[in-house]
Order: C-alpha cells, then sequence, then structure tokens
C-alpha cells in the first residue's frame, strides 16, 4: 500500500514539474508586469492562418493535424507539447476541441504572426459586448490554451474579466454642427510705429521750408529738427476666424466600450472673417523740445564727433555701427 502511495506522488510531482517547464512564450508570466495593452480588433496579424473562421471542433482538429509538420505549424506544434501533447498537433481530435467565448475583459497572453507574444486584454471586436469567439484545446493532461476564432491567434488566458467590466453597446450618434468665432494674437500680421525726439532751436528768421517728415512741427521759426534718439515698437495684430463644424445629417451606429476612446469624422471649416490684406503702414510719433540755439550746436557737434568716430570704427571693423532700440508687443 505504502509503494502505491509513493508511486501516485511521484506521478503527480512529474506532471506538475511537466506543466510549470513550458518553453513556449505564449505560457509565461515575466511580461505580465504591467497594464495590459487592450485589443479591440483582431485579424490584422494572423499567427495560425489554417485555423481562421472555422466552424466545427472536427475542422479545427483536422487543421492542426494536417499542419503540424509543415513550416506554419511548427510553433503551435510546440504550444500543443507544452500543454501535454506528446506528439503535438498530431495527436489532437475533435473531442479535444471545444467552442468558448472568452468575456470582454479577459487577459492574457496573445502570439502574433510574427512570433511575437503580447500581454492584452481582450475588449469586444466590433460585436456589441457579447465576447470573444475562440477554441478551447484540452490535452489529455488537464492543460489547454485557446485558439482565437476570427484571428486563428494562440492565447493563452492569466486573468478572467473582472465582473466591473462593462459590455459594449451599439448606439445611435449624432454630430450637431456649431459656429464659433475665434481670435488669436500674431499669425505673421504686424504693426510697426517709430518713436523719435528731436531738439531744435528757434531761429529769427526761417529762410526755407523744414522737410515734408517734419510737418508735425507747428513752430514756423523752427531750426532744422535734431534726432537725439529713435525707437521701434512691433506689436501682433489679433486675427478673427470663424470656425464651424460641417456634419453629415443622418445619425451612425458606433460601438462604445468602457475605457475606449470614440474616433468621431468631421469636416472644421475655417474663413478669416473680414477682409485682410496682411500688411498693416508703419506710423511715425515724433517728440520735440526747443533748446537754445548754443545747445543746439554744441550738441550737433558732438554728435558729428561720435558719427566721425562710428565711421572709423566701421572702417577697421567692416561692421557699420548702427544702435536700434526695439520693442515686441
Amino acid at each position: 500500500m505504502k509503494r502505491i502511495i509513493l508511486i501516485s506522488v511521484l506521478f503527480t510531482a512529474a506532471l506538475s514539474g511537466y506543466a510549470q517547464n513550458r518553453s513556449n512564450a505564449l505560457f509565461r508570466t515575466d511580461n505580465q508586469t504591467g497594464a495590459p495593452k487592450e485589443v479591440y480588433s483582431l485579424g490584422a496579424n494572423p499567427e495560425f492562418p489554417f485555423l481562421r473562421n472555422l466552424s466545427t471542433s472536427e475542422q479545427v482538429a483536422s487543421a492542426i493535424r494536417r499542419n503540424s509538420a509543415r513550416p506554419q505549424g511548427a510553433e503551435l506544434n510546440n504550444m500543443l507539447q507544452d500543454i501535454g501533447f506528446a506528439n503535438g498537433g498530431k495527436d489532437v481530435t475533435a473531442s479535444n476541441v471545444t467552442k468558448e467565448t472568452l468575456p470582454p475583459g479577459t487577459s492574457g497572453n496573445m502570439g502574433d504572426g510574427n512570433h511575437n507574444t503580447h500581454h492584452v486584454k481582450l475588449m469586444a471586436d466590433g460585436d456589441g459586448g457579447s465576447g470573444i469567439p475562440a477554441w478551447k484545446i484540452t490535452s489529455p493532461t488537464g492543460s489547454s490554451m485557446h485558439i482565437l476564432a476570427k484571428c486563428g491567434n494562440g492565447f493563452s488566458a492569466s486573468k478572467p474579466a473582472t465582473a466591473q467590466t462593462t459590455p459594449c453597446f451599439n448606439v445611435p450618434v449624432t454630430l450637431t454642427g456649431t459656429t464659433k468665432e475665434i481670435t488669436v494674437g500674431g499669425n505673421g500680421a504686424t504693426k510697426t510705429t517709430t518713436e523719435a525726439t528731436y531738439v531744435y532751436y528757434k531761429m529769427k528768421n526761417r529762410d526755407r521750408a523744414l522737410a515734408p517728415e517734419f510737418a508735425d512741427l507747428r513752430d514756423p521759426n523752427a531750426s532744422t529738427p535734431l534726432l537725439l534718439s529713435s525707437s521701434k515698437t512691433v506689436e501682433s495684430v489679433a486675427q478673427t476666424y470663424r470656425v464651424s463644424l460641417a456634419t453629415p445629417s443622418d445619425q451612425h451606429n458606433m460601438v462604445v466600450c468602457e475605457d475606449k476612446s470614440l474616433d468621431l469624422t468631421a469636416d472644421i471649416n475655417v474663413e478669416k472673417v473680414g477682409a485682410y490684406s496682411g500688411f498693416y503702414p508703419s506710423a511715425s510719433k515724433n517728440k520735440y523740445k526747443e533748446v537754445s540755439k548754443c545747445v543746439y550746436k554744441k550738441v550737433a557737434r558732438k554728435m558729428r564727433k561720435a558719427e566721425r568716430k562710428e565711421e572709423k570704427v566701421a572702417k577697421l571693423t567692416g561692421v557699420k555701427v548702427k544702435t536700434e532700440t526695439v520693442a515686441m508687443k
């Protein structure tokens, strides 16, 4: 009696060790540390194309046996051996295959056509939330895996869907057109204003008119103004646009799922309000200060000396000396 018990224990331990030493990445859990990627659409990258869109367990088992010795069935053969089929796909019969529907939200590993394995959460595939059709393949040892019916990809479930998972729904969606005016600054349109400060002295008799740019100097006896400082202000001019959403008049039925963004397509029209030439003329603001003739002459001499020094610097360096203050608004 003791011997029988010992053999039974050893046999159980051997099976347990076999189940834990699976070599295929589909059954490993070291890639399941982060949040699984939610999959809403299947069929783009089939792993085992010969298992797609089959109708009966016998068709699935027959396709597996038929392709077990072919290159495209080598990966599946490895998976089947890992779950307990000694000869891989050659041992699979219809009795080992059952049809199942995986609830939306089921997590696990899924293979793809490039022999990669991904940690995923299966969501609805445009079916309104009824679940994901799959084929469950169970070995004589009781271990199992799934083949997703639509895409033919291998799947090993590690976590069932939680009770809080909300199913997807088919709902009518109607977009309502609306119009709004928005004002934005800049946009390349600018207005430049130049401010200059001059000094002058009062002459007894002025024998000639001042240049046109000094037309705002009202003193009829003013001498020719002498520029002391100049600054430039560049102002960004705001533009107003009318933005409208143009939508089709009919409704659209769309699948709405928990935690999935809803993709809507609409035409957005943007038009500028009012005419815009793209050019704003510059403006000038002159300031004038009256000084004595003596001060005017002295300032003129000193500024001429400064200009000569600037000319010398320009000859020495090849760079023209020019100072201008520009302020941005």
